[in-house]
């Protein structure tokens, strides 16, 4: 299917976008926010959920003051812009089995029809939930995945220090 089916805004599927984080920049975590929360949506029907691992309980109580303090100045801020934003902090007791576990411990305390997973450094357009959710009209699918355009150099060729001329995976913006 190439383009999605037509949905009345009535008829709209609630959604719940998970934003996991571990050790990004909180200001990075906070324009990727921004973004969720000025995605085009009915309000009732979308939930924003910043997923902290870099302040699980476990670094929050560690024993080494410095990864205490880091998690506990972590923590507060990004608190903080949860509640300005009106999104909700999830962190978890430990960070077992990185993303992937960080989006499963996020995920018991959800209940949207649809999840949409941002990584802390990828800002939604505002119109990205109007182009996608139609495609999950159709029962048989269970992901959709969307281009992304890098600001910076994608991790491959950053990894590989790839020259400018050889292009990435959808284009830097110049």
């Amino acid at each position: 299917q190439t383009k999605p089916t037509q949905v009345l805004p009535e008829d709209f599927p609630t959604v719940d976008v998970l934003i996991p984080t571990y050790n990004e920049p909180i200001d990075l975590v906070k324009e990727t926010a921004i973004g969720a929360v000025n995605m085009v949506y009915p309000q009732q029907k979308l939930k924003i959920y910043i997923c902290d691992d870099g302040a699980t309980d476990d670094r929050f109580n560690s024993h080494d003051k410095e990864i205490s303090k880091l998690a506990k100045t972590r923590r507060t801020e990004l608190k903080k812009i949860c509640q300005e934003l009106g999104i909700t902090y999830l962190t978890r007791p430990a960070n077992i089995k990185a993303k992937a576990g960080n989006l499963t411990s996020a995920l018991e305390s959800t209940n949207g029809d649809l999840v949409v997973v941002l990584d802390a450094d990828h800002i939604p357009s505002q119109d990205f939930l109007a182009r996608t959710v139609g495609y999950f009209e159709d029962r048989d699918l269970c992901l959709v995945q969307t281009p992304h355009h890098f600001i910076n150099l994608d991790p491959i060729h950053r990894n590989l220090e790839l020259p400018d001329h050889c292009p990435c995976e959808i284009g830097r913006a110049h």
